[in-house]
């Protein structure tokens, strides 16, 4: 059996994928919307303990796992350690992270995965400007630690978008800010994004994952709409928990006019 080593390069943290597929498998196990999402998820989600932050204390902290043929992630465990505050934080990541599972021609494959997370103080510093928070707010209630995700069928509450205007809705938010791509105009191009995607117990998109791809920017605006929303996370039994929720935006030219529509699985609106 070979060995591949495939490097994702990220600001904070380079994580190292050490595949152990057999060789003609015709795809390994991939990060929910890969690579770019995978760097928006840290950039967003990372969490340097205030100690290690302050005494300057880097290094890699390498996380091992299977990640069987359903995609969930099994046998995680710490492989390289740098101190407990930080292998803290490398597993929590680890664990929010969703895959898609390794495909031997047309069956699904367990994966055995080294994920490699490198500390840097300088670079999460670089990250906390840009996303604009060093410390992640915490929601009002006590959030899950079970790294479960739930469905619209699941929740007591479902999630709700948050906005600083007191009379903006998600409808109109997007009415404001939709862009319809300039090449999509062009080339007129019409259809269907649909994307999957986590909001967080803390209210964080994550793990956006395209369902069903538009090209001329198409796809890539309504993930770059997504992204742009912070919401109230979803409550079960007193908790704020992890929620899986579907969009789907429908790119529409009539004429010299562009529309969309959009789909939650939660909250159904044409505009």
């Amino acid at each position: 059996m070979n060995t591949k080593i495939k490097i994702l390069v990220v600001a904070i943290i380079f994580p190292m994928f050490v595949n152990h597929v057999q060789a003609q498998a015709i795809r390994p196990a991939e990060v929910w919307g890969g690579q770019q999402q995978f760097k928006e998820f840290i950039k967003n989600e990372m969490q340097y303990p205030q100690k290690e932050l302050s005494n300057k204390i880097q290094g890699e902290v390498q996380i091992a796992f299977t990640i069987d043929v359903t995609g969930e992630v099994q046998d995680i465990k710490i492989y390289q350690s740098i101190n407990p505050a930080l292998d803290k934080e490398a597993l929590r990541l680890s664990k929010m992270l969703l895959w898609t599972p390794a495909k031997h021609y047309s069956k699904f494959v367990a994966d055995n995965r080294i994920l490699s997370f490198k500390f840097s103080t300088k670079k999460y510093k670089k990250y906390c400007k840009e996303r604009g928070y060093t410390t992640i707010p915490a929601p009002e209630l006590p959030i899950d630690e079970s790294y479960n995700i739930y469905s619209f069928k699941q929740v007591d509450l479902y999630p709700k978008a948050i906005f600083a205007d007191a009379e903006m809705n998600l409808q109109k938010y997007l009415i404001k800010n939709f862009k319809y791509p300039q090449s999509a105009l062009d080339n007129s191009i019409e259809g269907i994004v649909e994307l999957e995607y986590i909001i967080e117990s803390n209210g964080h998109v994550s793990n956006i994952k395209p369902i069903k791809t538009l090209g001329a920017g198409c796809t890539e605006e309504a993930i770059r709409l997504i992204q742009s929303l912070s919401w109230e996370p979803a409550e079960k039994k007193g908790k704020s928990v992890r929620f899986k929720n579907t969009f789907s935006l429908t790119f529409n030219l009539s004429g010299e006019s562009a529309t969309f529509n959009y789909q939650h699985n939660f909250q159904n609106n044409s505009l």
